[in-house]
């Protein structure tokens, strides 16, 4: 668990929990004839938003070395 106990240091692993659990129970519970699109793109795009400066964070840290992964994200192996 390399690179982990900076989310159970700072509190944000039980917050990402949370929002595992609320993704998962919007899957199971949405009715897809009320959801409206754009306010659920509004949702992934801020999520998205989260996500690159999470991992530019990370890679800042060298977390992406420390669990073996030396390429960048999103980079293919030759």
């Amino acid at each position: 668990m390399i690179g982990e106990p900076i989310f159970v240091q700072s509190g944000a692993w039980s917050k990402l929990e949370t929002l595992e659990s609320s993704a998962r129970d919007f899957e199971l519970e949405a009715d897809d004839d009320f959801v409206d699109p754009k306010r659920l793109a509004a949702v992934i795009d801020r999520l998205q938003a989260s996500f690159a400066g999470f991992w530019a964070a990370a890679q800042k840290r060298g977390n992406h070395l420390l669990t073996g992964q030396s390429r960048q994200w999103g980079e293919r192996a030759a």
